[in-house]
């Protein structure tokens, strides 16, 4: 419904991966931060613009703290559902 929002509906931002394959702490830190109010949740879906090195090593991360559940790939983009509860 135009207009309506749900209190379960978030949104965490728009994020450059680093170009050079690794993720500082600081990102981490930030990362896991951002995370952190999903935890419990059983469906969490992460957008992310491109399938490349910098993704998969934060898909790792979250397969560290949850499950990923679903995964719908077009070009240029992908979604995850995963259960972090």
């Amino acid at each position: 419904m135009a207009g309506t929002s749900r209190t379960t509906d978030y949104s965490l931002g728009t994020y450059e991966l680093p170009d050079e394959g690794e993720i500082s702490s600081e990102e981490w830190e930030r990362y896991q931060q951002e995370f952190e109010p999903f935890r419990g949740q059983k469906r969490v879906w992460i957008i992310f613009r491109v399938d490349d090195s910098e993704t998969e090593t934060l898909l790792s991360y979250l397969n560290t703290i949850g499950r990923q559940i679903d995964i719908y790939k077009q070009k240029g983009a992908f979604v995850c559902l995963y259960d972090l509860s």
